[in-house]
């Protein structure tokens, strides 16, 4: 009887186990779920802002700057009245400007458009740092994704044009391939010791980005020989 009692027990805590592991393995999977709404939800407010801005603000301005430009031709005679409606042309162009900029930033037309490929392209041509694109298979995927992969690598590029110094390149990766879609994007500048470094809240949102999707971020730098930020995420 005590053999078939150890057994018994055996058996029941095996059991036991197995429950505690399949909870782990719900309160995992709801917390990923929560995650990936939230990005979600982020990720549909910012296309919503950027859509606002563009047909509200940005239509107005241009709509003034057109309207400045009629009264302007209806002044010639008074140079006075030319000159200061040039000026508020000016200050409007300006304007605009900004806020066109400030609504890419928010979330890229392009990016929505054209996909993650020339999103990170025409991002490469508007970089303080020298930078190059390399896609090799990669196309559209979900828009969650799309953002998620595109605002880390903006990130790493804004990082670069702070950290790696005078002189330093950039390449941006774009790889799509077994079920996965990794990304990379390295320098060679001053780089840092990275063990024991503390990690940023650029970089802290890089990772929480990628990590509410699956996906993996990783680090590594050295001092004076760079830094690349590599990541990979599953493809839905």
């Amino acid at each position: 009887m005590g053999r078939i009692g150890d057994l018994r027990e055996r058996e029941l805590l095996r059991e036991h186990n197995a429950e505690l592991v399949a909870d782990l393995r719900r309160q995992a999977d709801q917390l990923r779920d929560s995650r990936t709404r939230i990005v979600a939800a982020s990720h549909a407010a910012r296309r919503r802002v950027e859509r606002d801005l563009h047909d509200g603000a940005q239509q107005r301005l241009v709509l003034l700057g057109l309207k400045l430009a009629l009264t302007r031709t209806r002044v010639e005679g008074d140079p006075a009245i030319a000159a200061a409606i040039d000026e508020l042309r000016v200050d409007v162009g300006l304007a605009l400007s900004e806020l066109r900029e400030l609504a890419r930033g928010i979330y890229p037309a392009i990016l929505e458009n054209d996909g993650l490929p020339a999103a990170l392209r025409e991002a490469a041509k508007r970089a303080m740092t020298p930078t190059e694109v390399e896609c090799a298979g990669a196309g559209r995927y979900s828009s969650e994704l799309e953002a998620a992969v595109y605002f880390c690598c903006l990130e790493a590029l804004q990082n670069a044009a702070k950290h790696a110094g005078e002189g330093a390149r950039v390449q941006i990766t774009l790889r799509d391939g077994d079920g996965a879609l990794a990304f990379a994007v390295s320098d060679d500048g001053k780089g840092f010791e990275h063990a024991g470094a503390s990690v940023g809240a650029g970089l802290q949102n890089m990772t929480d980005r990628i990590g509410a999707l699956g996906g993996t971020l990783r680090i590594d730098s050295t001092r004076g020989e760079g830094t690349s930020i590599t990541g990979t995420v599953a493809i839905p």
